[in-house]
């Protein structure tokens, strides 16, 4: 589990936490799959991080504003989560059976 892209991404938000968003965007090179995971890992119910990827706002006239970024910080429940990866306790829900297991 610590070798997967969401360990790498708490770990590094974890390790860097100061309360404010950290950029990503140079994280790794596939930009896309970084979206991806953060926004994954932004969802609820467990809501792991806080992701802004940017804005884009079209207006009426045919201009357009645009501002990309690669934000993130990690949440109380992503910390939570990763001293869970960390500690080797884990368990998961798959299709509502609960699964437990140690490292």
């Amino acid at each position: 589990m610590k070798d997967t892209l969401e360990y790498k991404i708490l770990k590094h938000l974890k390790d860097n936490d100061n309360g404010e968003y950290i950029d990503l965007s140079e994280f790794i090179s596939d930009l896309k799959l970084l979206r991806i995971k953060l926004s994954s890992l932004s969802k609820k119910p467990e809501k792991y991080i806080t992701f802004n990827g940017g804005t884009d706002i079209r207006f009426g006239d045919g201009n357009n504003f645009k501002r990309e970024c690669t934000l993130a910080k990690i949440e109380f429940s992503g910390i939570k989560h990763l001293n869970e990866i960390e500690n080797g306790n884990k368990s998961i829900t798959n299709n509502g059976i609960l699964i437990q297991y140690s490292f």
